[in-house]
């Protein structure tokens, strides 16, 4: 006898698939968000980032944020966030660093540089020397964890609407 007396092989082997899956879950759960639709989102990207006030003349400041991961990044205690900025004319504002929490969370103070062109400029924001979007199939910030799903690897990019100082809008 296979030791499963009186049970049907098939579902015997349903019963192995079930604790399988069950253990698959307990396994992979821990860090996993839940995306849209309530599927699960393993893929862990840096979180959405926004910019306030989103319009300013130049010579005023902006904060450039971003929350707490729904997920666990794991980018480390050193982490950095990196921080791009092109004015309309697409020259390059701002390249610069920045602390990051572990979980992605970061706040940076940036004064609107004079000589910024007046229309949208382009704010671009990603962890600093990491391989943050995980695209090819290997993780390699978590070692130790076996499956991650790929990603989409588009930067990071919001809209700053840089206002023409020279413009008077009292009237």
């Amino acid at each position: 006898m296979n030791g499963q007396q009186g049970v049907s092989p098939l579902y015997a082997r349903a019963g192995w698939t079930l604790l399988g899956a069950a253990m698959l879950v307990g396994i992979t759960g821990c860090g996993t968000a839940w995306g849209p639709g309530g599927q699960a989102d393993t893929s862990c990207m840096p979180p959405h980032f926004t910019i306030s006030p989103a319009s300013a003349p130049a010579g005023s400041e902006v904060v450039i944020a971003a929350p707490s991961a729904l997920c666990n990044p794991a980018y480390g205690a050193q982490a950095e966030i990196e921080l791009e900025i092109t004015d309309a004319t697409g020259e390059r504002i701002l390249h610069t660093t920045a602390p990051m929490k572990d979980d992605g969370e970061f706040s940076y103070r940036y004064t609107i540089d004079a000589k910024a062109a007046p229309g949208v400029a382009q704010v671009v924001a990603y962890p600093h020397e990491l391989d943050w979007c995980d695209d090819t199939g290997e993780n390699n910030r978590l070692k130790g964890q076996s499956e991650i799903q790929r990603t989409s690897c588009v930067i990071p990019t919001r809209e700053l609407l840089v206002e023409d100082a020279r413009t008077d809008t009292s009237q």
